[in-house]
């Protein structure tokens, strides 16, 4: 197995057709299509079904594969690390990242990285939710996402804690109600004034939703939305239309600055969520990656 050839099967599996495939490896669909044939007869083996009009791997495919997608990380490895050596400054990496952190956070970052590494490529994969799952993609190297809980089936930096907290309107009457209390950040009000409240929810597929349904849990307390929503910004606009409260992370309320939206703390102990830089366990990192880290962090702690 050589690089060029562990390229050519991965494809294939990628995109089930050796059509896609081949649009994908700039090569003629003929000429993927022999490619695979001779490389099966060479090899005396199947290394996919063609089933239903598409290339479904065989047990010894996905054994194929387990392997092409380890050759091609090293060698990707490779390449960081020579360039590195090399101090050629050129090179590229992928990144995944959430849409809607992508947003504020990638134009700022960026711009910085690219004055201090202009001749780095980027490519950036912008992911509507489990943005984490995409780091079993060969393609991607690092993934930025949040969440309650540090993984251990990956390596990551922390480059980012963020509290959630209450959101109200200015001139929600909640305010009042809030005092200042030794160890948070903002004023802090207590869950059980808020039940009888108007609550705006995000889906509990999302982590800022998961840690206060946890804690609510753990308190025993419950709060009935009158509306769920997948996106955090639909939901701080119905607060600023002073429709009800919802929960979100200051750091997500130091980026829209809105003088009519007011944060309180909550909980027993402030409640946090993390922002990650994962990858995979044991890769190698070249220069310019750990300083794009070290960029993300200094942007979000001026914030």
């Amino acid at each position: 197995m050589d690089i060029k050839e562990a390229k050519y099967i991965l494809a294939i599996a990628k995109y089930k057709s050796i059509n896609k495939a081949s649009n994908a490896l700039y090569i003629s669909q003929p000429s993927l299509s022999k490619y695979l044939q001779n490389l099966e007869y060479k090899a005396d083996i199947k290394l996919f079904h063609h089933l239903h009009g598409e290339y479904i791997p065989t047990y010894i495919g996905e054994r194929y594969l387990h392997y092409a997608k380890q050759l091609l990380q090293i060698e990707h490895e490779w390449q960081d690390e020579l360039s590195d050596i090399k101090e050629l400054k050129k090179g590229e990496f992928s990144i995944a990242i959430p849409i809607l952190r992508s947003a504020y956070l990638i134009p700022k970052t960026m711009h910085t990285f690219h004055e201090q590494y202009p001749n780095i490529k980027v490519n950036l994969y912008e992911v509507a939710n489990t943005v984490e799952k995409t780091l079993t993609d060969d393609v991607i190297d690092i993934v930025i996402y949040n969440t309650n809980k540090l993984p251990k089936q990956f390596d990551y930096q922390i480059i980012d804690e963020n509290e959630i907290v209450l959101v109200v309107h200015k001139q929600h009457p909640l305010i009042h109600k809030a005092i200042k209390k030794d160890g948070f950040d903002h004023p802090w009000i207590p869950l059980e004034a808020l039940v009888d409240e108007p609550f705006i929810s995000l889906h509990q597929d999302q982590i800022s939703s998961q840690v206060i349904q946890e804690h609510l849990n753990s308190l025993q307390i419950t709060l009935d939305p009158w509306m769920k929503t997948r996106s955090s910004e639909v939901a701080m606009r119905m607060v600023e239309e002073n429709t009800g409260f919802t929960f979100i992370s200051d750091g997500y309320m130091k980026q829209i600055h809105n003088a009519n939206l007011v944060a309180l703390s909550i909980g027993e102990k402030r409640l946090f969520t993390y922002m990650i830089a994962a990858y995979r366990h044991g890769q190698y990192l070249s220069d310019f990656v750990l300083a794009y880290f070290d960029i993300m962090k200094q942007y979000l702690h001026s914030k």
